[in-house]
């Protein structure tokens, strides 16, 4: 039996259901970020534009699905705590300072000081 379909089985025996599944998780890199206008949204102006989430105990896995829930190709880490969501990036370039770990995981990197690690949600 496929593994994603044994999980679906063990998930619907538990009496859950699962809301999204993402397929798989593809890192593109670090790239640079831009503050929002004053007095805008706060996604306006940013490189990922669609949403933002801000969690303290926040991971790849948590951002990738936030993003996946909500219809959007693309998932970006950034500072630790925050998540943004988009459907194109990378309109500032690459950047090199994605070093932060994440909230919710140390092991794992949630991008920089205006830097998003970025994902494609497929």
């Amino acid at each position: 039996m496929r593994s994603d379909l044994l999980w679906l089985l063990v998930v619907s025996l538990a009496g859950c259901r699962p809301t999204t599944t993402v397929e798989a998780v593809v890192s593109l890199g670090c790239f640079h970020d831009q503050k929002e206008p004053q007095g805008r949204p706060n996604t306006s102006g940013r490189d990922l534009d669609g949403f933002l989430l801000s969690d303290t105990k926040m991971t790849t896995e948590l951002c990738v699905q936030t993003c996946a829930s909500k219809g959007f190709p693309f998932a970006g880490t950034q500072w630790r705590t925050e998540c943004f969501c988009g459907t194109s990036y990378g309109k500032s370039g690459r950047a090199e300072n994605c070093n932060e770990p994440c909230a919710g995981n140390p092991h794992e990197i949630c991008g920089g000081n205006l830097a998003n690690t970025v994902y494609r949600v497929r």
